[in-house]
């Protein structure tokens, strides 16, 4: 197991990428959390359930994530989903539009190694502004594809959140 990571100058989790609620804030993408400034969180030591709650998986590193996959870094923030199966299931979630692919072909190789599911996700950008709605797609051992459907129901849900969006779009 490698050593513990640090969050460090990253706030890729902060930035909007995740559809999360901070008080009364939400957070999504073109929308980071009014929190957030060049020195990072300014109420880190207060900070609401739904941040300390967040389950970076680069972080937890569990998997002996390499130090150049940090979520600034790589263009993408991995975290754990619950889809309420018992399986751990990767999730890769751009920070903007796709997963580079040097992290899909990483994402890859480690869903082999240990056959875990992965999912990446997609997002569409239209006159400067991201659409609510995700593709998502994946990999993994042979028949995850039944968790296919639960994953878009639980998509769906987060589409929903979008209809309480903050007007402007980004």
């Amino acid at each position: 197991m490698s050593d513990q990571h640090q969050c460090g100058p990253c706030t890729a989790c902060c930035q909007g990428w995740l559809r999360i609620r901070v008080g009364e804030a939400l957070v999504a993408p073109g929308h980071p959390c009014p929190h957030i400034g060049s020195r990072g969180c300014a109420i880190y030591t207060e900070r609401p359930h739904s941040c300390k709650a967040f389950n970076c998986a680069w972080l937890i590193n569990d998997l002996d994530y390499p130090d150049w996959l940090r979520p600034d870094n790589a263009k993408v923030i991995l975290k754990y989903i619950d889809i309420g199966t018992g399986t751990n299931v990767i999730g890769a979630i751009p920070t903007g539009t796709k997963v580079p692919p040097r992290v899909l072909n990483f994402l890859k190789e480690l869903s082999r190694q240990h056959n875990l599911p992965v999912l990446h996700f997609e997002r569409r950008k239209e006159q400067g502004r991201y659409l609510p709605e995700v593709n998502v797609t994946g990999f993994g051992p042979p028949g995850m594809q039944h968790l296919f459907a639960r994953i878009q129901n639980k998509l769906k849900g987060l589409e929903q959140m979008a209809d309480d969006a903050p007007p402007g779009g980004g």
